[in-house]
């Protein structure tokens, strides 16, 4: 193998096909990065085994031919080479790689390519969407993800679609998050992708181009364009019913500004409890919430925010974390809190937004 390129071309592409080879692995293969040369591109390919991606770009090829290298050592190389090199030569010469620039030589042992396991090719259902509308949906549900083994099935973001549009779902069973998106396509679908992928699958979405192709069978999804490969396990399951939780309606309602409701919570978070308990009472009489947070240590607060409120009188106790985590997501400045009994979850919307919903189990007292 031997190819010329401009080193800033292959940098970019490399460091993002290295973040996803194992450093310790016991299969040697998975600690590589495959550089094949052929038809005028080089690719660039590592895999997990739970996630795989080819970077195709183009370069002279002068020899054809394959080689895996120690992805480590081969990423830092080549980004410790000096900016100002313009050019660089990569060659496979007995059994060693050489990376030549005008002013740098630098020769690098090689693994045994049949160690490598081979990237699926997924073959199933097809669907063409904008890539925002995946990294928008995603980062709208995410943050609500249960992280255990126990439950893959809710650890995990749900992908399905609706006519006209596609909804993104996570939950941890105390909370749950779901995002609707308008598309154009019909096409349906329905997968669950691991919640450990997520951030890995979004760094590699973000680069790609628009328009994306999103490909699923019953274990695997892979998410294409022109040059970028990208393949991910998903979760053989079935995510909980969750719409018979979302009460179909509600009793008490209050519109709160969502800057008066971010302070009152980084206030309340001082005197918490080490169940993050925070206790929330409509005064429906001086249209205010009142936020009150107790620690037998630390001391107690209660913070009054001004409020728009219909319906009674109500007191419930919440875990202020998950109320905190779903603020930044939140675009509009103000937000419409339903509560109906003591016991059934509070509702959170944007106003005059139905397209996100959060919903918040409450604590037992």
């Amino acid at each position: 193998m031997k190819i010329e390129c401009i080193l800033e071309k292959i940098n970019s592409p490399i460091s993002i096909v290295s973040k996803l080879s194992s450093r310790v692995n016991s299969i040697p293969g998975l600690q590589g990065i495959l550089l094949d040369a052929s038809d005028g591109f080089l690719n660039i390919t590592s895999t997990n085994l739970d996630m795989g991606i080819i970077y195709k770009v183009p370069v002279k090829v002068e020899q054809e031919g394959t080689v895996l290298v120690v992805s480590d050592i081969f990423t830092k190389a080549i980004n410790a080479i000096n900016e100002s090199e313009k050019n660089i030569t990569i060659e496979l010469k007995d059994g060693l790689l050489v990376l030549k620039t005008k002013n740098n030589t630098i020769t690098i042992p090689t693994l045994q390519k049949e160690d490598f396991p081979l990237i699926p090719k997924v073959e199933g259902v097809t669907i063409e969407i904008q890539k925002q509308v995946l990294i928008d949906g995603i980062k709208s549900v995410a943050f609500s993800c249960a992280h255990t083994d126990i439950k893959p099935e809710i650890a995990s973001v749900y992908l399905y679609t609706e006519p006209g549009q596609m909804v993104f779902v996570a939950t941890d069973s105390f909370r749950l998050a779901e995002k609707k998106i308008k598309i154009k396509s019909n096409t349906e679908l329905e997968i669950l992708i691991p919640s450990k992928n997520i951030q890995e699958l979004l760094r590699v979405i973000e680069i790609m181009e628009d328009v994306v192709s999103l490909t699923y069978s019953q274990t695997m999804l892979s998410i294409k364009t022109e040059n970028i490969y990208l393949t991910s396990r998903i979760i053989d399951g079935v995510f909980p019913d969750y719409k018979r939780i979302i009460p179909s309606e509600a009793t008490i309602e209050a519109q709160v500004l969502k800057q008066d409701i971010t302070q009152a919570l980084k206030l309340i978070t001082i005197f918490s409890d080490t169940f993050n308990q925070t206790s929330l009472k409509i005064d429906l009489e001086n249209n205010q919430i009142h936020c009150v947070s107790n620690n037998k240590d630390l001391g107690s607060v209660e913070q009054k925010i001004q409020a728009k409120i219909t319906g009674s009188d109500l007191d419930m106790n919440f875990n202020h974390r998950y109320l905190q985590e779903v603020l930044p997501i939140i675009q509009k400045e103000s937000i419409n809190l339903s509560f109906t009994t003591n016991n059934k979850p509070l509702v959170l919307k944007q106003l005059q937004d139905d397209s996100f919903l959060y919903l918040v189990m409450p604590l037992n007292r």
